[in-house]
């Protein structure tokens, strides 16, 4: 793998359009990672400036700041928000800014114990496959045992990077409330307080950021004059990349996501000790706190203890001018309950239609290849009945819960994927089954037309166009080959 994917993975936002890229600035050499380092002589990974401005290069003087380029996406609720592109010369500023601070970032966002997507490591520019098995075994051991400091990070076992880090347990949330090590914790503790941070990423404060990296306001008052430290350069790369707005940091890429839980690892850190200080409470025995970037889930035994961890929260958010969303404060009373949603029912419907198809396999393998109705692809492809169930069951679903037709079409598009793994006859009962898919594909669309759900219906009919150009590449192979 070229090591030059930071432009392709963190500075877009996943709502462009499909047909939007920054492929010309991937290709550039005089962006490569190798010809960076050289600008930078870096030895032994550490970055050692040839002199002490870090912005030499000869593409990025003269520039004091851009604009990046504000539009109105909508997400998974069809909720609409304004997001932003950022300007070319922002995209390289982040990246040469997280080339020369990736250590930083990754020391600074370890300072939470409660963050569930801080990034714990840069991720290697080669893929070991070996690496990733061993990987992919510890991590189930690390998801069962609450006191490992997991060592696993959320792309060790992956054969295909999506991020420039690896992430802390997870990088999304629908993984992080599914799994193995939320369920311990739901085990383990019977309350929980769920509230977020109120219109997080533009509330954020470039100069505060400063101020929490480098311990509080008085020291970061003191050391305005260095130009070149971690906590200046950040502050200086969020308003240069945002028409210098310093109120605010651009929504959208994952870059700001970064940049985010940095600010939140030392509010985070706070916040531990003030609840050690006060209560003497202590972490993973008598509470339990989960933060997703701006949401945050108080575990304990106590409402008493919820309620006081939750104040402590709300005080250490306000030194730094965030506030805690009073509309979206619930509390649970059983802990099992609050990652509960209809994307269950639509993963159960998913499971039978695959324990239907496992079973005529089987049929079909015991009874011989007429058992089927003369339809031996039946038990790969799946009967049309069951094909009609799944997509009556996910609209059914998706009427009760019109709140969360995003997600539905979402997980439903994207799980899709992974059944239509089977190679077409043509009969005209397999045409029936296409037509049916098709619809259903269409209709899920038509639910919530976001980018995330135009992308999977892309690939869900791409796959589909393939593999009805492998059955004809096959037909005419036999019908050329003629008679045996």
């Amino acid at each position: 793998m070229s090591n030059d994917y930071f432009l392709r993975t963190e500075v877009l936002p996943y709502e462009l359009p499909a047909l939007f890229s920054n492929n010309f600035l991937c290709k550039l050499h005089e962006l490569s990672e190798s010809k960076i380092k050289s600008d930078f002589h870096v030895t032994q990974g550490r970055k050692k400036l040839k002199n002490k401005a870090f912005f030499g290069a000869s593409i990025l003087r003269g520039v004091n700041y851009t604009k990046p380029l504000d539009f109105i996406g909508t997400n998974a609720n069809k909720k609409r928000r304004t997001l932003s592109l950022l300007h070319p010369y922002g995209q390289i500023l982040t990246m040469l800014y997280t080339l020369r601070f990736q250590d930083y970032i990754v020391d600074t966002a370890k300072r939470s114990s409660f963050s569930i997507r801080s990034p714990r490591k840069r991720n290697s520019n080669e893929i070991n496959s070996n690496d990733t098995k061993i990987k992919n075994w510890q991590r189930i051991y690390e998801s069962i045992n609450l006191s490992s400091t997991n060592q696993v990070t959320s792309e060790e076992d992956k054969v295909l990077f999506n991020h420039f880090f690896s992430y802390f347990r997870t990088d999304n949330y629908s993984s992080m409330a599914s799994s193995t090590f939320v369920k311990q914790i739901q085990n383990q503790f019977q309350y929980v307080l769920k509230t977020d941070v109120q219109n997080f990423f533009p509330s954020i404060y470039t100069h505060s950021l400063a101020w929490a990296l480098y311990g509080s306001k008085s020291v970061g008052k003191e050391q305005k004059g260095d130009k070149n430290s971690f906590s200046n350069l950040t502050d200086y790369v969020l308003h240069n990349i945002n028409f210098d707005e310093t109120n605010g940091i651009i929504v959208g890429p994952e870059f700001s996501r970064i940049i985010a839980e940095l600010l939140m690892s030392v509010v985070d850190n706070k916040v531990e000790v003030k609840i050690y200080k006060k209560y003497r409470y202590r972490f993973r025995v008598n509470y339990f706190i989960i933060r997703f970037v701006d949401d945050i889930f108080i575990f304990s035994n106590s409402l008493e203890a919820n309620r006081n961890i939750f104040l402590i929260m709300k005080d250490v958010l306000d030194e730094f001018n965030l506030k805690v969303n009073d509309k979206k404060l619930f509390i649970f009373e059983d802990s099992a309950t609050v990652f509960t949603s209809c994307i269950d029912e639509i993963k159960q419907l998913f499971e039978l239609f695959k324990v239907q198809k496992r079973e005529l396999t089987l049929f079909s393998v015991l009874k011989g290849k007429d058992a089927l109705d003369s339809d031996p692809n039946t038990g790969k492809r799946g009967r049309l009945i069951d094909w009609k169930n799944l997509f009556n069951g996910i609209h059914q679903i998706a009427s009760k819960n019109s709140q969360d037709l995003g997600k539905i079409t979402h997980y439903s598009l994207s799980s899709i994927n992974s059944i239509l793994n089977f190679v077409p006859d043509l009969s005209i009962k397999e045409r029936k089954v296409y037509v049916v898919i098709i619809e259903g594909l269409s209709g899920l669309l038509k639910n919530s037309c976001t980018y995330t759900a135009i992308q999977h219906y892309i690939l869900n009919i791409s796959k589909l166009i393939h593999n009805l150009e492998s059955s004809k590449n096959s037909l005419e192979m036999q019908s050329e080959l003629g008679p045996v």
